[in-house]
């Protein structure tokens, strides 16, 4: 997903979590791209690319990762925004669900 911040907007992530649902290719050693990101990562970017995460969580097995829920994180750059999933393994497919909310103040 991708949203574009234009100036004197703000948008506030209220909440962010990561749910690896499945490995679905049980058995194998994970061949990581990135170890840092676990298995798999759910971030919010400033631009397309995966560096610099203005907030992200990773997750590393089977299970549910949240974004700190009691610490809201505001953008207020101009600018396009990327929420992006990753699975961070070359050899190894996952089942994952995203949830997140975010405010825009116009």
């Amino acid at each position: 997903m991708q949203f574009v911040l234009k100036l004197g907007q703000v948008f506030e992530l209220r909440a962010l979590n990561l749910h690896i649902l499945k490995i679905l290719t049980p058995g194998i050693t994970p061949d990581y791209i990135n170890r840092s990101l676990g298995l798999a990562s759910l971030g919010v970017y400033e631009g397309p690319m995966l560096t610099s995460a203005l907030a992200i969580v990773k997750g590393t097995q089977v299970g549910v990762v949240q974004f700190n829920p009691w610490m809201v994180r505001r953008f207020v750059s101009p600018g396009t925004y990327t929420v992006l999933i990753s699975n961070n393994t070359r050899n190894v497919d996952i089942s994952v669900s995203a949830l997140g909310t975010l405010k825009l103040y116009i």
